[in-house]
């Protein structure tokens, strides 16, 4: 994860590291957003993020992208 933020600075190309915040969550809370290795009989599902998961990462991304000011205002809710 170093290189890839080293050469995403280096490139000026924004990152948003949502592994670093996975990582900082208990361990059942991560668990709960992946599908279970058993829970669906479909080739290599299992170890994807679940809806759970998927709903949380875009959440994260929303977020930085709003902190960040790289939102455009007709997606954070201005009319403007």
């Amino acid at each position: 994860m170093r290189f890839i933020e080293k050469e995403a600075q280096t490139l000026g190309i924004p990152l948003i590291n949502v592994l670093r915040i996975f990582r900082s969550l208990p361990y059942e809370n991560v668990a709960d957003m992946f599908i279970p290795e058993w829970q669906i009989n479909y080739l290599n599902a299992g170890g994807h993020l679940n809806n759970r998961g998927n709903e949380f990462v875009a959440r994260v991304i929303y977020e930085e992208l709003k902190k960040s000011g790289s939102f455009p205002k007709f997606f954070n809710g201005s009319n403007q």
